[in-house]
């Protein structure tokens, strides 16, 4: 074969080999057939951009499995990508044995963003349609690693089997370890602390009043329990928190604060109405008891209790009991409180009062009357931060 034949196998081959091989230009396009070859120049693509990435990623671990997410998230370096990936395993329900050995490398994790997207995700489990599940989490909570335990428990908490209970109750009945959880102490102490103060709380949802008695020991060593009694308990253990709160030991009236952080069902406030007003007219508990007692008696005030303290206010003489009843007429969010809010914008010295009176007076008035009143504060009032404030709200409202 002379020279000039072999020169079209000779271009064919380089071609196939050089320009077409794997991982060359995409920007040239080889067509072979025989001895002719055709090499056309592609139009070049644009460089992919970040959004057209970040797309495409979302894409990827939106149609990913637990078990490929982990991985994801175990090749990730990037922060951005990895709080996609732990959103993603947030919204995500438990399909199989498998997506919960997956949640659980996610929850081990000495990552607390990690770890916060596995609850969530644990607590879309249904004991209606995920009991076959239970088992897991039942056999978790004998586990020596108090991580593992905990991780059991979420999901106790959530599935409720019944073979779980008398394993809670045996945690519930031993006493804390530490008096209260802090950044100071070593994970393993805090983990323990919360296996026992939820252990604790599944039950007084769980079982009702018969742990009532158990969660009151309980708060003598930790006095955050004492939220729960509060909580799940308020009419039955309303006398022991009064109790608590004329107490001059140190214990109980921490407890008594914990008591009366609580956010019981409105439905238990209102049938204590009574009491509350007993305690809120008392000299015997502190101001800041009485201080709660005024919120909780507003959110269930009646109008002629609303008429009660609005007369009450009038007549009152010292400030510091005039500010009780005042607080229990603004949780009231009664219509009757409005001037007093306007009075509270143009008088009270304290800055954070004149704007929260601003932001509560809006759920009663007009927009146009609400920017009336922002324009008014952003030109006189004596507060840069409160001046601030208000412009910001004003341009919001005005986009």
């Amino acid at each position: 074969m002379n020279k000039a034949a072999l020169q079209p196998l000779i271009v064919a081959v380089l071609a196939t080999n050089l320009i077409a091989s794997p991982g060359s230009d995409p920007r040239y396009q080889i067509s072979n057939d025989g001895d002719l070859v055709e090499i056309t120049i592609l139009e070049q693509q644009p460089a992919p951009t970040r959004e057209s990435k970040l797309k495409k990623f979302k894409e990827k671990i939106n149609s990913s499995s637990l078990a490929q997410l982990l991985i994801l998230y175990s090749e990730s370096f990037r922060p951005n990508e990895q709080a996609l990936i732990l959103e993603r395993v947030s919204k995500k329900r438990i399909r199989s044995f498998r997506d919960i050995h997956s949640l659980l490398s996610f929850f081990v994790r000495e990552d607390l963003n990690a770890r916060r997207a596995a609850e969530r995700s644990l607590n879309r489990l249904s004991p209606d349609q995920d009991g076959a599940f239970s088992s897991v989490f039942v056999d978790l909570l004998d586990d020596e690693q108090p991580i593992l335990r905990l991780f059991g428990l979420i999901g106790v908490e959530r599935l409720r089997p019944q073979e779980a209970l008398e394993i809670l109750y045996e945690e519930a009945k031993k006493p804390f370890d530490i008096h209260t959880p802090s950044l100071a102490i070593a994970p393993t102490p805090a983990i323990n602390f919360r296996i026992k103060f939820l252990t604790l709380e599944i039950l007084a949802d769980w079982e009702g009043k018969k742990v009532l008695k158990l969660i009151n020991k309980r708060s003598k060593e930790a006095p955050s329990v004492a939220k729960l009694s509060a909580t799940y308990f308020w009419k039955e253990n309303l006398p022991t928190l009064m109790k608590w709160s004329r107490s001059r030991k140190r214990e109980d009236l921490i407890r008594a604060d914990f008591g009366w952080q609580a956010s019981p069902l409105i439905e238990d406030l209102k049938a204590t109405r009574e009491t509350l007003w007993e305690v809120l007219n008392s000299q015997r508990y502190d101001q800041e008891i009485r201080h709660r007692a005024a919120i909780k008696l507003g959110l269930v005030a009646s109008k002629d209790d609303v008429s009660n303290l609005l007369k009450l206010r009038q007549e009152e003489k010292k400030k510091k009991i005039r500010l009780l009843y005042e607080t229990a007429l603004f949780a009231s969010q009664d219509p009757r409180i409005i001037p007093i809010l306007r009075d509270h914008i143009m008088k009270n010295p304290n800055p954070d009062a004149r704007a929260g009176a601003l932001t509560q007076l809006s759920q009663f008035v007009e927009p146009d009357e609400y920017r009336k009143l922002l324009l008014e504060m952003v030109h006189n009032d004596p507060d840069k931060k409160n001046r601030d404030r208000a412009s910001k709200t004003l341009q919001l409202s005005s986009e």
